[in-house]
């Protein structure tokens, strides 16, 4: 196959890094990824400004703009040949529960589902960007497209999050539900000589708790010592609101 890689961690992450030797013993491997960092970008992209892209070697590119732009440009510009899917990551982090909604990592790869392809976004559950344990997730990415992405030929978004642990530590693979965090924010004001106002982020991440008490979340089981993988879909729609609704307005 032919796989366009990226993150939100930058080019020169250790992440994409073990990506790429994993998976081009077996694939032809594309880069297209930020030229510096650009977490917590989500779906963000840039169409009022010109993209400054920068040849970094043979079939790998760094880009002034968003992971998302980086996608979008694999796909479109016509500086690769047509992929078949997009690996973002690996991420120097968990992207577990409410989290897809703000990385930058899992936003590459919903673009790659947006425009038609599968894409898969994958995180270690470690801030170390040197992780021991990179290698150990790229290689399971390598099974998991061997044994699940490539016997489908639907466009499928898949969210993984491997455990900071050593092989033999790993519990194994499970299916698993979104959690819920609680994002304990808030900001440090300080004036500036102008009469403006600096606001600095600051506070920390909250816990997680399951949206069904029943179900076992990503964050619960990765903190198991499972490893994670959560289909994603773009249909944001409340059925059950309509449906509540369309009930109401039919016995009305």
């Amino acid at each position: 196959m032919k796989i366009l890689l990226t993150n939100d961690d930058g080019f020169a992450s250790n992440g994409i890094t073990a990506l790429e030797e994993a998976l081009s013993v077996s694939h032809e491997i594309y880069i297209v990824a930020p030229d510096d960092e650009r977490s917590g970008s989500s779906n963000a992209f840039t169409f009022k400004e010109p993209l400054i892209l920068t040849n970094r070697g043979k079939r790998r590119f760094s880009l002034s703009g968003y992971p998302t732009d980086c996608t979008n440009v694999g796909i479109k510009a016509g500086i690769i040949p047509e992929i078949d899917c997009v690996v973002s990551g690996i991420n120097h982090g968990a992207n577990v529960g409410d989290d897809i909604f703000f990385s930058g990592t899992v936003g590459a790869a919903r673009m790659a589902y947006i425009l038609g392809y599968s894409g898969i976004a994958v995180s270690i559950a470690s801030v170390d960007p040197s992780s021991p344990y990179l290698h150990d997730a790229a290689s399971f990415v390598v099974s998991f497209m061997k044994d699940f992405l490539l016997a489908d030929k639907v466009p499928r978004l898949f969210n993984i999050n491997y455990p900071n642990l050593p092989p033999d530590k790993i519990k194994g693979m499970r299916y698993a539900p979104l959690a819920r965090r609680n994002y304990g924010d808030s900001f440090d004001a300080a004036p500036l000589p102008d009469g403006r106002t600096s606001l600095q982020l600051v506070g920390e991440i909250g816990g997680l708790h399951s949206m069904e008490a029943e179900h076992e979340t990503d964050a619960d089981l990765l903190r198991m010592g499972y490893i994670t993988v959560t289909p994603l879909s773009i249909d944001c729609c409340d059925y059950k609101y309509i449906d509540l609704h369309t009930k109401k307005k039919q016995n009305g």
